[in-house]
């Protein structure tokens, strides 16, 4: 049974965020998409087997620091075997397909960097600001995306994940005040205005944490 009769009707509709800090994820090919895929995924803490007969110099560094597993072979039967996430990055579809049948027959996490249609996720393209992440997802087209993250990368830069950060920071504080849920929702319904985000794509992040920090005060119990 071919894989795309396993997932011939995938839509990739359902956008999700994954936890997989000391999960482990298996990427199988050592070319430059692998080298892509390795790096978003230490970056979130995984731990990674990677399968290939040849590596990139950096991939074959990796290894030779601890920072993944690698075995340097072709795949064979039951290399996804355990693994939480599936990444198929061969130049051979013949073995993409075979990887995505195994991880799909035990209902794995599994994405085909060449054929996303054979798996049952899809990587969107993201932009990452410190805690400030946008995914962005065209259904299928890169140019698009890719242009879509170059105009987010242009217009939400470093002001918005500092006053992202901040934010953060204030919810901890906001938690601490006596209130109800729905308290606290109305009161970042009102600070979080269009003016407010104005403020910080101009510079004036200084004025807007004012602004925040005024509307909590006020939120908080009188003596």
């Amino acid at each position: 049974m071919k894989a795309g009769f396993i997932l011939e009707k995938n839509s990739f509709t359902y956008p999700i965020q994954l936890h997989i800090q000391s999960k482990s994820c298996t990427v199988i090919g050592g070319g430059k998409v692998a080298l892509r895929k390795v790096k978003s995924l230490l970056q979130a803490g995984a731990k990674i087997t990677l399968v290939a007969p040849q590596v990139t110099p950096e991939l074959l560094d990796y290894a030779k620091n601890g920072l993944i597993t690698l075995l340097q072979r072709n795949f064979i039967p039951g290399d996804t075997k355990g693994a939480f996430l599936v990444i198929a990055a061969t130049d051979n579809a013949s073995v993409n397909e075979a990887i995505a049948i195994e991880a799909a027959s035990h209902n794995q996490l599994v994405n085909v960097s060449s054929n996303p249609d054979l798996g049952n996720f899809t990587v969107p393209g993201t932009l990452q600001k410190g805690n400030l992440v946008f995914t962005v997802a065209t259904g299928g087209t890169p140019a698009l995306t890719k242009l879509i993250t170059r105009e987010l990368h242009d217009s939400y830069g470093d002001n918005f994940a500092a006053f992202a950060d901040f934010l953060l920071e204030i919810r901890k504080n906001i938690k601490k005040i006596p209130s109800t849920s729905q308290e606290r929702e109305t009161l970042w319904q009102n600070m979080l205005t269009p003016k407010i985000m104005q403020l910080v794509r101009t510079g004036n992040i200084e004025k807007a944490k004012e602004s925040i920090t005024n509307a909590i005060n006020s939120f908080r119990p009188k003596p």
